[in-house]
């Protein structure tokens, strides 16, 4: 399905991409020295990711499956974490509020992630590369 002749999942990974800068655009403005570095590095890196797959160029679909892969590791590293210590503490059959969201969340990036190798999506993303002269 296309929306304005981007693939709708596309446009789906390119807000989530904008959300995710907004939140280091708003943890930036707060921050200064090694850490707000890092931050307004992040958010750069979100632009860059925006830019790509607005512009289709092939190599962007690598770097944001990369990214999907560590964003996987790193919110279910976190959940976890947490999902210990709320046992730790005596706090069985509370996880629930927790997990189910971040199963969610998982299934998303998921189906993020898979979704830049359908085919369709890689020819959208070679879009330039190989487009013939203009007449």
């Amino acid at each position: 399905m296309l929306l304005l002749k981007r693939p709708l999942g596309v446009w789906i990974l390119m807000v989530w991409c904008v959300v995710q800068a907004l939140g280091g655009v708003v943890i930036g403005l707060d921050s200064h020295g090694l850490r707000g570095a890092m931050v307004w590095g992040f958010t750069l890196v979100q632009v860059l990711f925006v830019a790509g797959l607005a512009l289709p160029i092939a190599p962007t679909r690598h770097f944001v499956a990369a990214y999907l892969a560590a964003n996987t590791f790193a919110v279910a590293l976190a959940t976890w974490s947490i999902v210990f210590v709320a046992a730790a503490w005596g706090l069985r059959d509370s996880d629930l509020p927790l997990v189910a969201p971040v199963a969610a969340y998982q299934v998303f990036v998921a189906w993020g992630f898979l979704y830049l190798f359908h085919p369709d999506v890689q020819v959208y993303l070679r879009g330039y590369v190989n487009a013939p002269a203009a007449q």
